[in-house]
Parts: C-alpha cells; structure tokens; sequence
C-alpha cells in the first residue's frame, strides 16, 4: 500500500496537464500513488497521461462527467494510501510537497489535515504567495467564513 494518494480530477486539462503531472513524478517522495480521475474529458487529456510511463500513475476515466464532486469521490473510493494529497491539473507541486506534508503529518498524529504556501500566478494575475490552512484556528475560520482552502495543497488523514 503506497503511504500517499495524489488524487487530482481532471476535466478538458489540456493545456497545463503535462506540467502539473510532471511536477508530482519529479517529487523527493516516491511512496506514492498518482489516482487521476478523467472526467469525461474531449480533449486530448487521456492520451497526455497515457503518454507517461510509470507505475505509479493509476488512470480511472469516467464514461460520463460526474463533475468534480463526483469525480473526487470516485477517487476517495479507490484511493489506497495512507494520506491523500489533492492536485489539480492546472497547478504545480514544488518538489519537496509531499515529502514536507508527509513528515508533518507523521510527526502531528492529532492533526487531520495540512496545507502549505500558494504561489498564485497567470492569467494576468499579480504573482504573490498566500497562506492556506496552516493552523486550527485558520482552518475553522475558513469554514465558517466559507473561504474554503487552495485544495491542491493540502494532505488530509
């Protein structure tokens, strides 16, 4: 059984899939499982994941759209790791994320989840970095204040 789950649903991901995919096989951790869920994609989604040979990459293509609530539960369902870690495909893990989060969460048995630094970019958008979900506290205001939480960086128990 792998110690981590990267779960990330994907729809129509053309454009930044073969990044963000990169940016989880390039990680320091290795323990892992990459569950993507295809949900119903037109576009030539299957054929860039189907490109990348390595073990770890588990594929799950939904014959018809679920949505992203449905596609993460399809995920959760087959997920097999300890920890499951969100990605989406238009996003970038930097190197050490798993290994980082990982360790956290060993180290903090209490703790059912973590989440990290985000660096927003593109779109025309300011480049700057935004915290998300590093404590108790923060992780009941957001949702109570229903700010929510960058989902691509976080590991949950």
């Amino acid at each position: 059984m792998p110690r981590v789950t990267v779960l990330m649903p994907v729809y129509n991901g053309e454009r930044y899939l073969r990044e963000a995919m990169d940016s989880i096989l390039g990680q320091t951790f290795s323990d892992f499982e990459f569950l993507i869920v295809d949900d119903g994609s037109t576009d030539s989604t299957a054929d860039i994941i189907k490109s990348f040979n390595d073990e770890r990459i588990r594929l799950l293509r939904n014959p018809e759209r679920l949505k992203l609530s449905g596609a993460l539960n399809r995920g959760m369902d087959e997920a097999r790791g300890e920890y499951v870690a969100r990605m989406d495909a238009d996003d970038i893990s930097l190197p050490h994320r798993l290994e980082v989060q990982t360790v956290f969460m060993d180290r903090h048995k209490g703790m059912g989840l973590c989440g990290s630094w985000v660096k927003m970019f593109g779109s025309g958008r300011e480049t700057r970095w935004k915290r998300w979900l590093m404590d108790r506290a923060d992780s009941r205001l957001g949702t109570i204040r229903g700010a929510g939480c960058r989902m691509p960086f976080i590991l949950l128990l």
